[in-house]
C-alpha cells in the first residue's frame, strides 16, 4: 500500500561549489563520487538515480559504505561526495552538510507498507487502519 511520497534530495558539503545553488542538476553531479549505504534505502535510491546519470556523462563512481545515515551524511562533508536522500532529510541538522533538490525533473520516491499474513501485530493493524481512513477522507475531500 502506497503511503506518501517525497522528492529525491542530494546531499553536499557545504564546501562543494553546487552548494551556493539553490537546485542542482544530474550533469551537475555527473563527476561527483557517490556514497551509498548498503543498508537502508541507499542502494534502491541509486537504483533510481542510475538512468538520470549515465544520461550524463556515464557510470557514476559509487563508494558503497556499511555505516549509518549520521556517519555517511559526515563522509559527505569529509570527502566532498554526494548522497542521495528523501526529502525527510531536511528535518535533521547535520554540520557542514547541504541538502539541495534536483531541478528539472524531480525523483518522487513513494514509500510503502507491505503487510504479511503471518503478521498479527496490533498496533501495525491499527497503523493501517488509520492510513486506509486518512486516504479515503483525502479522496473524499478532493471531489
Amino acid at each position: 500500500m502506497p503511503l506518501w511520497t517525497e522528492t529525491m534530495m542530494a546531499a553536499l558539503s557545504e564546501h562543494d561549489s553546487l552548494a551556493m545553488q539553490d537546485a542542482v542538476t544530474w550533469n551537475d553531479l555527473a563527476d561527483h563520487t557517490f556514497l551509498v549505504r548498503r543498508e537502508g534505502m541507499g542502494s534502491w535510491l541509486m537504483a533510481q538515480a542510475l538512468p538520470y546519470l549515465e544520461q550524463h556523462g556515464g557510470p557514476p563512481r559509487i563508494e558503497h559504505m556499511i555505516v549509518g545515515r549520521d556517519t555517511l551524511l559526515a563522509d559527505v562533508v569529509r570527502r566532498r561526495a554526494v548522497a542521495l536522500t528523501s526529502a525527510a532529510t531536511t528535518s535533521l541538522s547535520v554540520p557542514g552538510v547541504r541538502l539541495l533538490p534536483l531541478a528539472g525533473n524531480p525523483v518522487l520516491l513513494t514509500f510503502h507498507a507491505l503487510w504479511s499474513r503471518q503478521n498479527h501485530n496490533p498496533a501495525l493493524q491499527a497503523f493501517l487502519t488509520l492510513i486506509r481512513t486518512m486516504k479515503h477522507l483525502n479522496a473524499s475531500d478532493a471531489t
